[in-house]
């Protein structure tokens, strides 16, 4: 790769209850960074600050949304249990606030972005499609969606034909990880549905007027599939383009 793009990558947020006063510190799962790097991306964590959004998207090349810890589609009410107390809610809803306006900010630019798991699920709500929060209370099989280790392949899913994510992974049917209580059962009017898993929820989204919007519910950061791999390579390509266009 002639150039190294920066992705930006979104934080989450982990009580230091032990500090003195207690506070949150940003929490980014080093395995994102590592997968970003065997690819040549030189990934940087954004800190929650809406109102410098546009500096940020003017430093990186990409947007990487992060998983979640909180839940959607309101993210500003659902938030987890952790977040019970004023401090935990705080943080939680400045983080939903973020991410929610950050989504817009890059599909608005065109700045390319991949989102994974809780980021997908981002995406999802800009775009105004339907999630069920809690997938085992309403369909008992849902439930083996949250099926840990991260580094276990847990099911398949239908890659849809004549989508970015299918010119991506090369293959019609892939096997993913799967590590999330709610999920997507609807798109919104201007997202497509690029993957269904085979008992109906939909495991990938994009925006196909967009140069690369992307978000899928498993976490691809792990590399355990050539697919994986594709999917990363793909974003951090796209990302060094918008690099060379910019500079």
């Amino acid at each position: 790769m002639d150039v190294q793009p920066r992705i930006g990558v979104t934080a989450g947020v982990e009580l230091r209850d032990s500090a003195v006063p207690p506070r949150y510190a940003y929490m980014s799962d080093s395995q994102i960074h590592r997968a970003l790097a065997e690819v040549g991306a030189a990934p940087i964590i954004l800190p929650h600050h809406i109102d410098a959004i546009d500096t940020f998207l003017d430093m990186v090349d990409g947007v990487l949304i992060a998983g979640g810890g909180y839940q959607f589609p309101d993210p500003l009410t659902l938030i987890s249990a952790e977040a019970s107390n004023e401090l935990g809610e705080s943080a939680f809803r400045t983080r939903a606030s973020f991410e929610l306006a950050l989504a817009r900010a890059c599909l608005n630019r065109d700045m390319p972005t991949l989102g994974i798991c809780g980021g997908f699920q981002v995406m999802n709500s800009i775009l105004g499609g339907k999630l069920v929060v809690n997938l085992a209370a309403e369909r008992a099989a849902w439930g083996a969606h949250l099926a840990p280790p991260a580094n276990f392949l847990a099911h398949d899913l239908e890659v849809r034909p004549n989508t970015m994510l299918g010119a991506l992974v090369k293959d019609a049917r892939i096997v993913v990880n799967s590590l999330h209580r709610q999920g997507v059962v609807e798109t919104g009017a201007e997202a497509v549905a690029a993957a269904v898993s085979d008992d109906g929820l939909i495991e990938a989204l994009e925006v196909q007027r967009h140069p690369f919007f992307l978000g899928v519910q498993w976490h691809p950061e792990f590399l355990l599939s050539a697919a994986d791999h594709n999917l990363i390579q793909g974003f951090v390509a796209a990302s060094a383009t918008q690099r060379s266009r910019s500079r």
